[in-house]
């Protein structure tokens, strides 16, 4: 928020030159948070001397009961108010007092909302001979909006990208890891076995070798888009690098089910993938790894995972294997949470 008052400051400094306006931005206390030029020319006083200091101890004649009634609707209800100099003569008292029984000033009040937080702002129009182009201050408000909105996305955009791949959109190395060590905590809480299934694609060099690398990126993200359709949204899909692709798995019961899964994802990547109007075929190898069984870290899952789907690799590949096969056999597709750590 702070680099966000320094851009608001920035922009109201621009205004004086172009604008015979007055503008104050009071925080929720009442808080003087901005204090433009045109007031310290009628004031004499500098931005240095009342920001951070409550209104009302450097504008005496706001200290009333009905303005700070009007700027309390403005910071709660969201309320717009406007005063005229008519009927209140003036706001901000000018340096010559002498000044005071000739100008007249009319002040809105309006709230203003940056990020989660509501201020109010107060402008000062100087009526004695001129009449004040209000549209300008809106356009200024609504710049202040749009950059804020700007600022936002952008690290939003910057949030996205460092933990996607940009290839095929799926979360990266670094957001799988941090999933994985969430689900690793959450399992060991709740006495829970969860899966890693390292898969890599079969092939994919010859495709990138005849086909050339646009077809390869192709196939990489077709291949995201059907490892996702295999598994739930509770799931994670990540792309390592390469033709390399990572499948979380919590919070499984049955090793059946990550058998189920594991054919799922071999019979979705066999199937032809179109490219440039011919059917192409590449097959997949998957390795699974288990937790508690096959290790309690993520680090070590992957690395066990990996390990079996080269030995599925060895076994002619389009095939999975767990990285501790005797845990299947013993089993018989059964996980006895109760005997977890």
């Amino acid at each position: 928020m702070k680099c966000w008052y320094v851009s608001m400051n920035k922009l109201l400094s621009l205004i004086p030159d172009q604008l015979d306006v007055g503008i104050i931005v009071l925080d929720n206390d009442y808080m003087i948070k901005v204090w433009n030029g045109w007031l310290e020319r009628l004031t004499g006083k500098n931005a240095g001397q009342v920001i951070g200091t409550r209104l009302a101890d450097v504008c005496p004649r706001l200290n009333k009961k009905i303005y700070f009634r009007i700027f309390y609707e403005a910071v709660s209800y969201g309320k717009n108010r406007f005063c005229s100099g008519a009927l209140h003569r003036f706001f901000i008292s000018p340096a010559n007092e002498s000044r005071c029984a000739a100008i007249r000033q009319n002040m809105l009040v309006q709230p203003v909302q940056i990020g989660d937080e509501r201020f109010i702002l107060i402008q000062i129009f100087d009526i004695t001979g001129q009449h004040q182009r209000v549209q300008h201050l809106k356009s200024f408000i609504d710049e202040l909006t749009i950059n804020h909105q700007k600022l936002k996305a952008s690290e939003e955009t910057i949030r996205y990208q460092a933990y996607h791949d940009s290839m095929t959109g799926l979360p990266n190395r670094l957001l799988l890891m941090d999933r994985l060590n969430i689900a690793i905590a959450h399992a060991h809480r709740n006495k829970h076995c969860l899966a890693v299934l390292f898969l890599d694609l079969d092939h994919f060099k010859y495709i990138n070798d005849t086909l050339g690398h646009a077809a390869g990126d192709l196939l990489l993200q077709e291949a995201a888009v059907r490892l996702t359709s295999c598994v739930r949204k509770s799931d994670t899909v990540a792309r390592l690098g390469g033709d390399e692709f990572v499948l979380l798995v919590p919070e499984i019961t049955e090793l059946n089910s990550v058998s189920i899964i594991a054919m799922k994802i071999i019979n979705t990547i066999i199937e032809p993938w179109v490219y440039q109007d011919k059917e192409h075929f590449v097959t997949a190898s998957v390795g699974v790894a288990l937790f508690p069984y096959d290790g309690e870290e993520a680090g070590e899952l992957i690395k066990n995972a990996d390990s079996a789907m080269f030995r599925a690799k060895e076994l002619g590949k389009n095939n999975y294997q767990f990285f501790n096969e005797e845990i299947y056999a013993n089993n018989a597709g059964k996980l006895d949470n109760r005997s977890l750590p």
